[in-house]
């Protein structure tokens, strides 16, 4: 789902949080390229502690109440599902209520993740692995549900609340695209050759789209 959260709403949230001028908020992201560090840095450094107050606080409804997880993605939900006539300003309005609640670290990755670039290093391959160990699941079960149901979260919660049985209930779903299954690398013909037995046929790659068409009987 998206959040439909750029840059630009995510530095007026912000601004708005902690009475931070917005070109204040602009010039260091400028300045750092990553807008969660900015929100982190913003954050440590209220402009409160100088005497001035955030637009929240200042109708006293900031800082109080401690952010949750749960919190948290329901505030991120009703961000994502505004729409309409002033959608914009409401997803401000949401955003701002994170921040003012959220402390720096927490507002460093609730900056990140609503703009999509979390910076974490992990990849779908590394939760996997993660769920292999957490859940003692077979990483090639894992993997292989992965491929035709590729909704991270989805797996997570079965193999979580019924272990490894669970993934044999996985199967292709009309609306759930399934994995496209991509060239293995080699480095170098002569290993290619080896790997194919000592004969193959190739042909020239042409860069382009996949289409996967799903139909359904009614």
């Amino acid at each position: 789902m998206e959040l439909g959260v750029a840059e630009k709403l995510t530095f007026r949230a912000i601004a708005n949080a902690t009475g931070t001028p917005i070109k204040q908020v602009e010039d260091l992201y400028k300045r750092l390229g990553d807008v969660g560090e900015t929100a982190r840095r913003i954050m440590s450094s209220k402009p409160q502690q100088s005497g001035g107050k955030s637009i929240l606080e200042f109708f006293g409804g900031g800082g109080v109440e401690e952010l949750t997880m749960g919190k948290v993605y329901d505030t991120l939900m009703s961000i994502a599902k505004a729409s309409g006539e002033g959608a914009q300003d409401t997803k401000v309005k949401l955003l701002t209520y994170l921040f003012s609640r959220a402390k720096p670290e927490e507002a460093k990755y609730i900056a990140r993740f609503v703009i999509g670039r979390l910076r974490l290093g992990v990849a779908d391959m590394t939760i996997l692995d993660a769920l292999s160990d957490a859940y003692k699941v077979s990483r090639d079960a894992l993997e292989r549900a992965y491929h035709i149901y590729p909704d991270l979260g989805y797996i997570a919660r079965l193999v979580a609340q019924e272990g490894q049985d669970a993934l044999a209930k996985i199967h292709v779903t009309p609306g759930v695209p399934i994995q496209p299954m991509l060239a293995e690398r080699l480095n170098t013909p002569a290993e290619i050759l080896a790997k194919l037995g000592g004969t193959a046929m190739v042909e020239y790659k042409y860069d382009g789209e996949r289409a996967q068409v799903h139909k359904t009987r009614w």
